[in-house]
C-alpha cells in the first residue's frame, strides 16, 4: 500500500454506542446511497435482529451492535430506525421476530465451525462470510458457495434470502474474488482489506489517516476523514 505506514492487526468485533437524539429521520432509510451525505450518517435497521444495525459507508453496509442496557450485560438496547439511534426497547418499537425471548429448542443449530465428528452431509457456516459454508464429507470439510443474492442459513441448512447469517465479520457480505478496502466505521486510523474468505485490518501511522478518495493513508490534514462518532 502507498501512503502512510500500515500495521496489520487481527480483526476485532465492532461495537458502537449511538447517542440518542429526538429528531425523527423521515423517510426512514432503507438502503445505503453510493455517496455518503455530508450532513449526517445513514444507519439501516437489521433484517431480523433488533440489537443490530448497519452503518452506511460509501454504499456499503457495516454491521454494528447496540450496547448493553444493564450493568449485568444481559440485555442490549434496540435500534430505533426512526431516530437512527440505539434506544430503550420500549421506545425503539422494534418487533423483529428473530429476537429470541425463549431458549431455542435442542434441534436448532448451535455454533459449530468445524466438522469434527459431525455426520457426513452436515453443512456448517463460514466464520467470516455469509455466502460461504462448509459441507462435511468423508474426506473432511469442503468449502461451498451460495448463489448470488443468497446467504447460508445454518438453522435451515440451506442457502436462502432469510438474512440469517451468523458471521459477524465487518466484511461478511463481501463476495468478490478481488480484494477491496473498507474504511473502519468508527476510526479514521483503520481500514479493513476484504477478500473473498478473509479480512485483514490495517492501521495508519501516528500522524496519518485513511483517505477513502485516495485509498491510502495520508497526513491527517489531507485525508478529509469524517468517520468519527
Amino acid at each position: 500500500m502507498k501512503g502512510g505506514y500500515l500495521i496489520i492487526a487481527a480483526f476485532a468485533a465492532v461495537m458502537v454506542t449511538v447517542y440518542a437524539e429526538d429528531t425523527p429521520i423521515l423517510p426512514v432509510p432503507t438502503y445505503c446511497p453510493d455517496v455518503d451525505p455530508e450532513d449526517r450518517t445513514i444507519h439501516l435497521a437489521h433484517e431480523y435482529d433488533c440489537t443490530k444495525f448497519y452503518k452506511c459507508i460509501g454504499g456499503n453496509k457495516v454491521e454494528l451492535l447496540c450496547p448493553f442496557m444493564d450493568k449485568a450485560k444481559t440485555r442490549r438496547l434496540h435500534f430505533n430506525k426512526v431516530l437512527q439511534v440505539c434506544d430503550l426497547p420500549a421506545r425503539a418499537n422494534c418487533n423483529s421476530p428473530a429476537v429470541q425471548t425463549t431458549p431455542r429448542s435442542k434441534d436448532d443449530w448451535t455454533p459449530e465451525w468445524t466438522c469434527g465428528n459431525r455426520p457426513v452431509g452436515t453443512f456448517l457456516p463460514h466464520k467470516t462470510r455469509c455466502h460461504l459454508f462448509y459441507q462435511c464429507t468423508s474426506y473432511g470439510q469442503v468449502l461451498q458457495r451460495c448463489a448470488e443474492g443468497l446467504v447460508f442459513n445454518p438453522y435451515a441448512q440451506v442457502c436462502d434470502k432469510s438474512g440469517k447469517c451468523v458471521a459477524t465479520d465487518v466484511c461478511k457480505d463481501y463476495r468478490n474474488t478481488e480484494g477491496s478496502y473498507l474504511p473502519d466505521p468508527l476510526s479514521c486510523k483503520n481500514v479493513y482489506y476484504c477478500k473473498e474468505e478473509t479480512t485483514e485490518k490495517y492501521s495508519c501511522d501516528e500522524n496519518a489517516e485513511w483517505s477513502t478518495q485516495s485509498d491510502k493513508c495520508l497526513p491527517a490534514d489531507q485525508a478529509n476523514c469524517s468517520r468519527k462518532l
